[in-house]
């Protein structure tokens, strides 16, 4: 039995040599060059031509071929050109969800079928074994799309026996003494009406004292942090009181992390005076600073905590200590504590907090510059990785056209901050 188990392996070393050649022929016999999709539609012949050295697309076709089974035994798979990431990686990241689809998919399968089957042949030449004969041709009939639409539809929707959409390991589940559904305690809070009303009367409105407001409850909770504190707000000027709070927080220890819009990514480049009158505090302070980049996010265009189509940060949102989560309209600046009226929700739960700082994580990592003083203790850098230049430290505010940047210091002596 080992001696046939051994020649039959043996005899799949042939075939699966064919089928390696006949894919890499395919590969290089598709139109397009691949070099060319990865450095975009902006790069230059010798950028193109550095990174086709780099993959080795300019060497003979017989070696290429060789480098590539190398690279097969060695169990490396390449590189994603849209998630910029080793695809081992990303095979690693979703091995879990597959097979815990897999094999929820065969347990039902299997108990629906060998239930189904004894009944047919207990019952045969009865109804009830057409019925169960006309399931099965049902079954294997109707597109597997419909079906999985039906099913979400009863048993997600009506049922609600199980979530729409989404996975959470199932690690990370049990240790919660959850499946599935997430529950979680929540308060929701609401700025009233009167807030707007008294403005338009002319009377001034203590803002940090206001227990109703949002903005109250949201610097409250931040006060009471412990650990660490991790906000994204696509306007962020901290003001005085926000500093202030930020000074607390390091002093005990805190770890703060912000990410917000850089300036080729807003919509707003005024909002952008006020914050960068406070990005060198926020730094001193050991506050470590994100901004987001239109051009990485258009080109790592799965990422989801912004809109694709501009590569701008729209989430409002807080997560401190790794429990606690806040999502809301309210940005981190004047316009929100004065002239708007904002709402928001704190849920208490550690499982949607590892979602959310998951989230941002993948935004800093491959849609952000994270910017940091420069070694005179003045200036600011920009830091950011590149595929083919490795990591990349920028003097100017990155993406931003020079006259942007003129406009803007000429106009920010008179840009008044409670506007902004």
């Amino acid at each position: 039995m080992t001696a046939y188990i051994v020649r039959r392996l043996f005899a799949t070393l042939p075939v699966m040599g064919v089928v390696a050649i006949c894919v890499f022929l395919l590969l290089h016999l598709s139109p397009g060059d691949p070099a060319a999709v990865i450095a975009g539609d902006n790069a230059t012949a010798e950028n193109i031509a550095m990174i086709r050295q780099r993959l080795g697309l300019d060497e003979p076709l017989w070696k290429q071929f060789l480098l590539w089974i190398g690279q097969l035994l060695r169990g490396d798979l390449g590189q994603s050109m849209f998630w910029r990431t080793p695809v081992v990686t990303l095979i690693g990241q979703r091995y879990e969800p597959t097979l815990s689809l897999a094999l929820t998919t065969l347990i039902v399968a299997v108990s629906i079928a060998v239930t189904l089957g004894v009944v047919a042949a207990w019952r045969a030449a009865t109804f009830v074994d057409r019925a169960v004969m006309g399931f099965a041709v049902l079954g294997f009939s109707v597109p597997v799309f419909v079906v999985g639409y039906v099913l979400i539809y009863v048993f997600a929707i009506q049922l609600k026996w199980a979530p729409v959409q989404g996975y959470a390991p199932i690690s990370e589940e049990l240790d919660d003494g959850r499946i599935g559904l997430v529950w979680a305690e929540a308060e929701a809070y609401a700025d009233p009406p009167d807030k707007i009303a008294e403005m338009m009367k002319g009377k001034k409105r203590e803002r940090y004292l206001d227990e109703e407001a949002v903005r109250f409850n949201v610097l409250d909770r931040l006060r009471g942090a412990q650990k660490d504190v991790v906000l994204t707000s696509p306007y962020l000027i901290p003001g005085a009181k926000g500093i202030e709070l930020m000074q607390g927080l390091r002093e005990r220890g805190v770890k703060v992390r912000l990410l917000t819009n850089s300036l080729a990514a807003t919509d707003e480049p005024l909002v952008h005076i006020g914050y960068s009158r406070y990005r060198k505090q926020m730094l001193r302070l050991g506050v470590e600073l994100y901004e987001l980049s239109p051009t990485r996010v258009k080109r790592n265009w799965k990422l989801g905590m912004f809109g694709t189509s501009h590569g701008r940060l729209h989430a409002k949102t807080a997560v401190i200590d790794r429990r606690l989560v806040f999502i809301g309209s309210m940005n981190f600046d004047p316009r929100s504590d004065v002239h708007n009226t904002e709402m928001g929700i704190f849920i208490d739960s550690p499982q949607l907090a590892r979602e959310l700082l998951r989230l941002a994580d993948l935004d800093k990592l491959q849609a952000s510059y994270r910017v940091r003083l420069g070694a005179d203790g003045d200036t600011v850098q920009w830091l950011g990785l590149d595929d083919e230049m490795g990591e990349m430290v920028l003097e100017d505010e990155p993406d931003a056209g020079l006259w942007l940047q003129i406009w803007l210091n000429l106009i920010a002596p008179l840009a008044p901050e409670e506007l902004l």
